[in-house]
């Protein structure tokens, strides 16, 4: 599908679906790119090539995601129908994946963020920020993308941890 928006609008507009995917249970906070046990082979790598990966994506009840798969997944759901042989999480080429949207840097901090690797941190935010669930550290980057017009900002999104408050539940 061809689109009119900027990167830019086209990354807020991916960041607000991570958040409402996120409400719906739909996304799974987690340590791999991109897992759903409703896809043929979880993956996705394995669908048939003429297969429309959006139509797949579009049925998901359920998938597990980091920040990357997260970027991914709702790149997909949102501005393209792919086939199954072009699906690739990272590669821009041929295919929507997560370059398409946002720069290898940018995915890059938006993960490290999430996966609390971001380095310095001090030892007091890092702990914090390690006792946070998984899906508010993903809320926290991704809220930053909006709240910066499609921009990753490393400020920003320190500023965000330092200010949140550890919920006790996700």
């Amino acid at each position: 599908m061809k689109t009119k928006l900027s990167k830019n609008q086209m990354r807020v507009a991916i960041a607000k679906d991570v958040i409402k995917q996120l409400k719906a249970g739909v996304y799974i906070p987690a340590g791999t790119y991109f897992w759903a046990d409703d896809l043929p082979t979880g993956f996705g790598s394995g669908l048939l090539s003429n297969e429309n990966v959006q139509e797949e994506v579009l049925k998901l009840e359920a998938c597990r995601v980091c920040a990357i798969g997260a970027a991914f997944v709702s790149g997909v759901r949102l501005f393209d129908g792919i086939s199954g042989k072009n699906w690739d999480i990272y590669k821009g080429s041929n295919s929507v994946g997560a370059q398409s949207f946002f720069t290898k840097k940018q995915l890059c901090n938006m993960e490290e963020w999430f996966e609390v690797t971001k380095w310095p941190l001090t030892t007091a935010l890092e702990d914090k920020i390690l006792r946070m669930h998984r899906s508010q550290r993903m809320r926290i980057v991704f809220r930053s993308i909006i709240a910066n017009n499609g921009q990753v900002k490393n400020g920003d999104i320190k500023k965000r941890f330092e200010k949140a408050r550890v919920l006790s539940h996700p």
